[in-house]
């Protein structure tokens, strides 16, 4: 799951600039290939059992759309996952009220997550599941002092380069009635 994922992606890094190339041929090695960003060789190779590489960098970003630091990236390592985990607790759990059993439900482990991080603390995340023919954005949270700034459509448009870079045209999210003005400023 996300630790496997994170612990592959950390032993990459290690050894940039190296070409990596794999024959995702299970189904879990394909769907975790996918999630640290392994793309197929030629469009014919994209299919369990074909040959992917890993581009040269991995995506970070950075805005430039403030005068503040903005990193926004894929969770990497324990410390960004808890750092994910914290995000929430106190958006959803502590702001909210929503119950923690209800709020961390099993599917992280099977998730990518993708975070932000304001002037180095950790300020917004996502949870993105992937299945056969669409993706699923879940759980994004912003903490209350980062909500107006522009972390959360950094965060959004990083997410949505992720899923367009793995192939998937179609997103679902589920958002609370109050938040349809947020959405549709934002053209979903």
């Amino acid at each position: 799951g996300a630790m496997l994922q994170a612990a592959l992606v950390k032993q990459l890094q290690d050894q940039r600039g190296m070409p990596y190339y794999a024959a995702l041929a299970t189904p879990d090695s394909f769907r975790l290939g996918k999630q640290v960003g392994f793309q197929p060789v030629t469009p014919k190779e994209d299919r369990m059992g074909g040959l992917f590489k890993l581009p040269d960098t991995l995506p970070t970003l950075r805005s430039s759309a403030t005068s503040r630091d903005v990193v926004v990236k894929t969770v990497e390592t324990p410390g960004e996952f808890s750092h994910v985990f914290a995000l929430r607790a106190a958006t959803f759990v502590a702001e909210q009220n929503c119950p923690i059993n209800e709020e961390f439900d099993g599917n992280d482990f099977s998730a990518q997550h993708i975070i932000a991080y304001l002037d180095g603390m950790p300020a917004a995340a996502i949870r993105i599941r992937y299945f056969a023919t669409f993706v699923k954005w879940e759980r994004l949270c912003v903490l209350a002092r980062f909500r107006k700034t522009t972390v959360s459509d950094d965060l959004l448009r990083f997410a949505m380069e992720i899923v367009q870079q793995k192939g998937f045209a179609r997103i679902y999210f589920q958002a609370e009635a109050a938040l349809q003005h947020f959405w549709e400023k934002r053209g979903y």
